[in-house]
């Protein structure tokens, strides 16, 4: 296929974005639905005379610019790197300061975290760290005389290289995080530094590798099939050897991570701009443990494959997670101690969400287990009673939101108990009151996908079989209204397969969440009825969508909790083959699919049909918990 001319009479700002331009005059109206200012048409005369079609001034093209950087004073070798010709001169691309839901089913004395003592015993991490514990800083943070401070590369490039150009969706998302309020001043924390590293270099990090500039163009409506690159006209391309571009290759890394793994990624940049610059600021236990989950976070967002450096990142990120949450839980509860907590649980989490994609599922079951005791001194309610669900998944703290998710979603899909208990009774109505009333715009659904409706009622349902409940028809009828009147909600995507595919997510977690409710709760076999039926609504909805990352990547503990439902062989290669086009590298995702063919060998072998407790005995087999 021969390759289409580039329009040579659309207005500059478009030219400038690479993007097909209308044409409308005065001003195009791409860059009017776009909020973005036209530049409009300045019409120029070919060099070629004898074509008399006008074209209009074409965009900047990138030259090569010699930077001579010193540190310390002391002159490093000159560098190439693109620049951005008239429009943004690379050397003056970003500045930054230099500072930088109940039935109440629980007694009073019930002690969640004393009912899981076989936890204690999980091993730091399942990876081999054969490096120093601040080898994956990045390359630009050293260490000297004992204190952290931030040098000239953030992090390594490839030789002949100093700037890593990002792709579409990382620069627009970027944009995002960029533009959403003013940079607050960054000052340095007056955090202990490490007694047992006084002088230590980390440009043995992992490279930043620069892709290829055909091939990003060619990708660039996959990569951003919402438009989001429009909020800026072009890629940000940063020197590495400016000190003063740290903060921004960092948020450079974490934008990949973000666009790549949470569900609608735009809802979540002013979160991730916050947890970033939050964790920056904090001094460098808080950058070396940003730094770990940058590089490996940016390695997945690329889609790229993990190796051995990773995985001893992975290690070295996990026990320096685990430390902090050791130190932080000796702190008192005033202001400074609440926004310690705060910060550490952040962490832990986001090095969850790393785990579940790379690690077995020991490790983010352990950080589950050990940031558990920040998230209940977080929650306003005295300790011994129930926590109120309704008002946390609207509390102000994103944190407590995706504890509570984490929690929640984990004690499902692995059958083990909840850490804590969950009050749903704040509204007598809250399993079927409008589903605006629990999700909020920043809800924690916008990471993965699954609706605070959904999750509230996997915590009543938990709670039910944690406790022994039968539940009785009146309970069951009350159950499927909820599941009945719940109400996806809809994006305002301008792509129509993004907008469709959201919507299958959450239409799928309906039909999870009728399973779970027959089968988890009420006991029932995958041969009944209503189990049948759930099952063949999620199939359809399945097999209506075409795999790949999106949608199957948010539809993972879906079809983990909709398997024990699927008794056909077809229904289950089904299922097989799409988790197998993510789990090359998951071990965690591979750890949940071996317990699923686990309990379908179990069931086939003893001629029966598959029940929930299949599930615990599965388990305990594959993951030793």
């Amino acid at each position: 296929m021969s390759t289409l001319p580039r329009s040579s009479t659309g207005c500059l700002t478009c030219k400038c974005r690479r993007k097909k331009c209308d044409e409308t005059k005065p001003k195009c109206l791409r860059c009017q639905k776009s909020g973005l200012e036209c530049s409009g048409y300045t019409y120029i005369q070919g060099k070629n005379k004898k074509v008399t079609k006008p074209r209009t001034l074409p965009a900047p093209r990138e030259s090569k610019v010699r930077v001579q950087d010193t540190d310390s004073g002391t002159p490093s070798s000159s560098t190439d790197y693109p620049a951005l010709g008239a429009t943004h001169k690379a050397t003056e691309s970003v500045e930054l300061s230099g500072d930088l839901f109940d039935f109440a089913l629980i007694p009073v004395s019930f002690n969640p975290l004393e009912s899981l003592g076989g936890l204690e015993s999980i091993p730091t991490s399942t990876h081999e760290s054969t490096l120093s514990e601040f080898d994956f800083m990045p390359s630009g943070t050293i260490i000297q005389n004992g204190a952290l401070r931030t040098s000239s590369a953030v992090l390594t490039s490839p030789i002949g290289s100093s700037v890593t150009a990002m792709t579409p969706g990382q620069a627009s998302l970027l944009s995002a995080l960029f533009s959403l309020s003013d940079n607050p001043p960054i000052h340095q924390s007056n955090s202990p530094p490490f007694a047992d590293h006084n002088t230590a270099s980390f440009s043995n990090g992992p490279t930043w590798l620069s892709p290829d500039p055909e091939e990003e163009a060619l990708s660039a409506e996959e990569e951003d099939p919402e438009g989001v690159s429009q909020i800026i006209c072009q890629p940000l391309a940063l020197d590495k050897n400016a000190e003063s571009n740290a903060l921004p290759f960092i948020l450079q890394g974490f934008a990949a991570w973000v666009v790549r793994m949470a569900h609608e990624p735009l809802k979540m940049a002013a979160l991730s701009r916050k947890f970033v610059i939050r964790q920056f600021e904090d001094g460098q236990e808080s950058r070396y443990i940003l730094g770990l989950l940058t590089n490996i976070g940016a390695q997945l967002g690329r889609g790229g494959l993990i190796d051995e450096t990773h995985l001893s990142m992975v290690s070295a990120l996990q026990t320096q997670v685990r430390r902090r949450l050791t130190n932080v839980k000796i702190i008192g509860d005033d202001g400074i101690g609440r926004r310690e907590l705060i910060k550490a649980l952040e962490a832990a989490l986001e090095t969850v969400i790393i785990h579940f994609f790379i690690s077995p599922a020991r490790d983010w079951l352990t950080l589950r287990y050990e940031s558990a005791p920040l998230f209940r001194r977080l929650c306003p309610e005295p300790p011994g009673l129930p926590i109120n669900l309704p008002s946390l998944l609207q509390h102000s703290d994103y944190c407590l939101r995706r504890y509570v998710h984490l929690d929640i979603l984990a004690s499902t899909m692995m059958d083990i108990p909840m850490l804590f208990r969950y009050d749903c009774t704040q509204n007598a109505h809250f399993l079927h009151e409008p589903v605006e009333d629990v999700q909020t715009e920043s809800g924690a659904q916008w990471f993965h996908g699954t609706p605070e409706r959904i999750v509230a009622i996997f915590a009543k349902i938990n709670a039910m079989r944690e406790d022994g409940w039968i539940p009785t028809p009146e309970v069951i009828s009350l159950f499927e209204h909820g599941i009945q009147e719940f109400q996806p909600t809809r994006n305002n995507s301008p792509d129509s397969f993004l907008s469709v595919t959201r919507l299958v997510v959450q239409e799928c977690w309906r039909q999870v969440a009728y399973m779970y409710l027959y089968m988890g709760l009420c006991g029932d076999s995958s041969d009944t009825p209503r189990v049948k039926r759930a099952l063949k609504q999620f199939m359809k909805l399945l097999e209506g969508t075409k795999p790949g990352r999106m949608p199957d990547e948010f539809l993972i503990m879906n079809m983990m909790l909709i398997a024990p439902a699927a008794q056909r062989e077809r229904e289950r290669e089904i299922i097989r083959k799409r988790i197998r086009g993510l789990e090359g590298r998951s071990r965690g995702i591979k750890d949940n699919m071996t317990m699923v063919e686990d309990y379908w060998a179990r069931a086939d072998a003893e001629r029966r049909a598959i029940m929930w407790s299949d599930i615990a005995w599965a388990r305990k087999r594959v993951v030793g918990i």
